[in-house]
């Protein structure tokens, strides 16, 4: 969606280059039209992340400064008061335009960058809780159990 990191369309290029290479030479014309197709929809999941997340001003700069905050232990009363209205205005506007709540958008953008963060495996789970706002490596474990159902360190154990 709009919240999640855009796609790398040069990597995923020379994924898809390294797929045709492993099918091999005969198969090289139908991996080209493969690799075409999926270029283009990489792109438009590209664009439809870059678009805005909605019509209403108030709603972006929300999902703007959740976006820039996640390394933070930013809540949505604390973007509330700095974008200038009341908790419950800010509410109900994420809600009517995003269809949920701006407590639930914030929890799913922290747990997408918790994940990217562990599939980078040079990073200890305490730094990936740290660059996702938690100063406690435990509440960290508990919110990304939570969320994804599973601790980090099994996420990390079972990604290819």
């Amino acid at each position: 969606g709009a919240c999640r990191t855009a796609t790398d369309v040069a990597a995923a290029r020379r994924a898809l280059d390294d797929l045709a290479r492993i099918v091999g030479d005969g198969a090289a014309a139908a991996a080209d039209r493969a690799v075409v197709a999926f270029e283009g929809v990489l792109l438009e999941l590209k664009a439809t992340a870059e678009r805005p997340a909605s019509d209403d001003s108030l709603v972006n700069a929300f999902v703007a400064m959740c976006r820039d905050r996640l390394a933070t232990p930013v809540d949505v009363p604390a973007i509330a008061a700095e974008l200038g209205v009341s908790y419950s205005s800010l509410r109900q506007r994420v809600r009517r335009a995003l269809g949920r709540p701006a407590g639930r958008l914030l929890a799913e953008m922290r747990a997408d960058l918790a994940r990217e963060l562990l599939a980078r495996r040079d990073l200890p789970i305490a730094e990936v809780a740290a660059r996702t706002g938690f100063d406690d490596p435990n509440r960290f474990g508990q919110f990304f159990r939570r969320e994804v159902g599973t601790s980090p360190s099994a996420y990390r154990r079972h990604l290819p």
